[in-house]
């Protein structure tokens, strides 16, 4: 919906308590901290004279009222029938579990600036895996936006549900799949059923009595769809008749909730119902549902295709080999690629490779000795949660997925875009999950976003720094939409670190890179990161002590004088841990990481895991010796002569193999990671071209990329397959697997490369400067948002600015309701 005056931020306010305004308008960073705070201690405070308005829920917010149900906001469907008894109308809560209701978003929240917080178990909580079927394509075909579109805004009751987004217009077709096999079950019933039609079979008015604190009503359309009626019944075959009802509580095909009704407008939204239901039953409008999607306990969306050869059943040579969105098909079928976990590396290089390949050629593959030659052989937790979220991804079947497993299998399914979501429950590295599933992601063909959860800065991992500021820089130079953003840093032994990474689907190969020349040094930062404030009398002293040690190991080729040196305070929880990144760039483009490990604050030690015995006990000798610590990896670095960082080589092969062209890197000696990311590369793409040249210390990579990318339904059938089968041993142009999608004539392919993104700078110390509460709610309020218009918006903290990404129309409409929530936070005048 277009956003009207009527339902505008300034034309829907609600009165809060005098308490309740001062707490958003004066939050101090002092008593609550927020991630990568600033280090100065001023109070945030609005730049506005006057005293912005609160307003009440967005149409678009994850919840609305704590009274409707768990979960607030959900389908009406656990009211009375309405005056005229509606036979549609069935009960259904808004839990998390589905039903419609609740927070339908996976990663939501559930709490907003406005609003109320979801009772659904809060953040991380355990949700109940359920399914259902979306109801609203981009063509509309049911008419159920174009209808929603005339709901007069007065009428609407945003506290109590306001309208339905087109994302959360879907009807259930299975709760509470808690078994073991319920979801195998789907798979294949799913399998077995043809896409089937659904109609629209009335539109009604009715009350919804499960919404305790008001009289509310709700415009809804009952669908009616035998196919989906038959799936429902194919699936419950199998349960007993009082199970089926736990599953399936109620009698109906389905309906869909478009907007919840002031009591005051009864009698005319009964009156629009009527007006419209002759319009919607005459049996023209029709939608072919091909997929079911499936909530798990994480609450990451998985789309189940109908129909042979679909969704991510295995273990049937029926129907053709798995398709994604964009029609890369298996290269091979049910032929597993055979791989040996105990050779070179022998650890998760070969796992976290293995599956990154797996997914984007969409081969299965079976890995065995896991880790053998390890203390502890087999799957560890993060390993075996980065594998689990390729195959999340990837829509595939994971075997053997256990703690201490000495082989797996992943079969793929199709590659979709989607929210998903990681937590190993320990320290495991962040970093890792998303190097195993960065590329993947990237073909899914739309935008992606990732909770991951764990550790952000532990040892045998690269930092989340060097992740941010090097690996992922250099996958953006060649060709990647991805943004980082750290919610909470964590550290080993308890983790407790969380991130989100957000992608777009590639619209052409990645670029070749070229790193092939070292350039001399152009610039040197440091990063002291703490999560606790150094004392102020100590600040500038240890900053000076920094800058002092870094200075010592300056090349002395540089035109640099001086480093740049920050301290940062980042958020964590039960860790009071200090550390040092330092980056060093080259006039080639070249980036260098130099870190040292956290440790404890001064006179926190003691605990396992918690830093090194007889460490510094104040700041300043401490920022010594982590510059000591970082400058002598760095000098080592920078002595060879290579222009790529040690760390990164071996994360580049990947990426590089499946670019679009020839990549050249100019390494040390080939550190074992990246020894094993070559054979891995070999096995997957066999004739690929990777010609290694030894001058002196040093090795020459050249690497002819195949020129993989993202298709759309319809183009090229067997994209991946070329790839992995291909024994021309050259680099091949995009065009040789079907031309890219930014030459495409087809809607989506147009609308992908029309994609954009602004940057919208707030005044100084709006994001930096401020609380925890505040923002909490303004990311929530972005990822709603997000949702709503179909873009990516997202806070950097660390620059004081919004980040939006998305395609033109959305965009510009995505812009003119950010300003309006900006406002609301920050006061008119919050750009500088």
């Amino acid at each position: 919906f277009s956003l009207g005056a009527p339902h505008s931020y300034r034309a829907r306010q609600l009165k809060l308590a005098p308490s309740s305004v001062a707490s958003k308008q004066s939050l101090s960073p002092n008593t609550n901290p927020s991630f990568t705070t600033s280090t100065s201690t001023s109070t945030f405070s609005s730049s506005s004279s006057s005293t912005p308005p609160i307003f009440s829920r967005r149409r678009w917010s994850s919840s609305s009222n704590s009274k409707m149900g768990k979960g607030g906001g959900g389908d009406p469907k656990g009211g009375s029938q309405s005056s005229k008894g509606h036979p549609h109308h069935h009960p259904k809560g808004g839990k998390s579990e589905g039903g419609g209701g609740g927070s339908s978003h996976p990663q939501s929240s559930g709490k907003g600036r406005w609003g109320h917080s979801s009772s659904s178990g809060g953040k991380g909580a355990s949700r109940t895996p359920w399914s259902f079927v979306s109801a609203v394509d981009e063509a509309d075909s049911l008419g159920l936006l174009e209808l929603a579109k005339e709901i007069p805004k007065d009428w609407v009751d945003f506290k109590h549900g306001g309208l339905k987004s087109a994302d959360k217009m879907h009807s259930t077709v299975l709760l509470k799949m808690t078994g073991d096999d319920h979801f195998q079950r789907l798979l294949r019933v799913a399998r077995a059923s043809k896409p089937f039609e659904m109609h629209v079979s009335d539109v009604f008015c009715s009350r919804v009595d499960r919404i305790s604190d008001a009289e509310v009503y709700c415009i809804g359309a009952a669908l009616s769809s035998p196919g989906l009626r038959a799936l429902k019944d194919k699936w419950c075959e199998e349960e007993t008749e009082e199970q089926k009802k736990v599953h399936v509580p109620y009698n109906s095909e389905g309906h869909i909730s478009l907007a919840y009704i002031h009591a005051r407008c009864k009698s005319e939204a009964e009156a629009f119902a009527d007006s419209h239901r002759h319009k919607y039953q005459d049996g023209h409008r029709k939608l072919i549902v091909d997929a079911i999607c499936y909530s798990d306990d994480k609450g990451a969306i998985r789309r189940v295709t109908l129909g042979e050869g679909g969704g991510s059943s295995t273990g049937s040579a029926a129907g053709p080999a798995p398709t994604n969105s964009q029609g890369i098909s298996s290269a091979s079928g049910g032929d597993f690629v055979d791989i040996d976990g105990s050779v070179l590396e022998g650890g998760g290089q070969i796992l976290r490779m293995s599956a990154g390949y797996s997914a984007a050629l969409l081969k299965p593959i079976c890995i065995q000795k896991i880790r053998a030659g390890r203390s502890k052989p087999g799957l560890a937790a993060q390993h075996l949660e980065s594998l689990r979220l390729v195959r999340d991804v990837v829509q595939g079947t994971l075997k053997n997925d256990e703690i201490g497993s000495s082989s797996v299998t992943l079969q793929p399914g199709r590659l979709e875009p989607g929210s998903f979501f990681a937590d190993p429950k320990t320290a495991g590295a962040i970093t890792l999950m998303v190097q195993a599933s960065l590329v993947p992601l990237l073909l899914s063909g739309g935008a992606c976003n990732c909770e991951l959860k764990g550790g952000t800065d532990v040892s045998f991992s690269p930092p989340l720094n060097f992740c941010h500021h090097v690996f992922l820089e250099f996958m953006k130079k060649m060709g990647a939409d991805c943004q980082l953003e750290c919610v909470n840093r964590g550290f080993f032994p308890f983790g407790g670190g969380h991130v989100r990474l957000y992608t777009s689907g590639l619209v052409q190969p990645l670029k070749a890179i070229n790193l092939s020349e070292r350039g001399d040094v152009s610039s040197i930062e440091a990063i002291l990161s703490t999560t606790v404030a150094l004392p102020r009398e100590e600040e500038e002293a240890t900053l000076k002590a920094l800058t002092f040690e870094l200075k010592h190991w300056l090349p002395a080729t540089t035109s640099v004088k001086e480093p740049k040196v920050e301290i940062r305070l980042e958020r964590a929880s039960r860790a009071s841990k200090i550390w040092l990144d330092v980056f060093v760039r080259t006039t080639t483009g070249c980036i260098f990481h130099g870190g040292a490990e956290p440790q404890d604050h001064p006179g926190k030690g003691g605990r396992k895991g918690s830093g090194k015995k007889g460490a510094p006990q104040n700041f300043p000798d401490m920022a010594t010796a982590l510059a000591k610590e970082a400058g002598t990896w760095l000098k080592k670095q920078l002595d060879t002569g290579a222009a790529v960082d040690e760390h990164l080589a071996d994360q580049l092969i990947l990426p590089a193999t499946l670019a679009e062209g020839t990549s050249k890197i100019l390494c040390g000696e080939l550190s074992l990671h990246c020894k094993t990311a070559i054979h891995i590369a070999k096995i997957f793409l066999p004739d690929v071209r990777i010609r290694e040249e030894k001058r002196g210390s040093l090795t020459y990579l050249e690497i002819d990329g195949v020129a993989l990318c993202g298709k759309s339904k319809g183009q090229g059938q067997s994209q991946a397959q070329a790839a992995a089968s291909s024994s021309t041993g050259k680099g091949r142009p995009a065009g040789e697997y079907g031309q890219s999608q930014a030459s495409s004539s087809s809607p989506s392919a147009a609308a992908a490369a029309a994609a954009s993104s602004e940057r919208i700078a707030l005044c100084s110390g709006r994001l930096s400067k401020a609380g925890d509460a505040l923002l909490a709610d303004l990311r929530n309020d972005l990822k709603e948002l997000s949702d709503w218009f179909k873009v990516v918006a997202r806070a950097d903290v660390h620059t004081d600015s919004i980040h939006l990404t998305g395609e033109g129309s959305k965009l510009s409409e995505a812009r003119a309701d950010l300003a309006k929530m900006l406002a609301y936070y920050f006061g008119d005048s919050y750009e500088r």
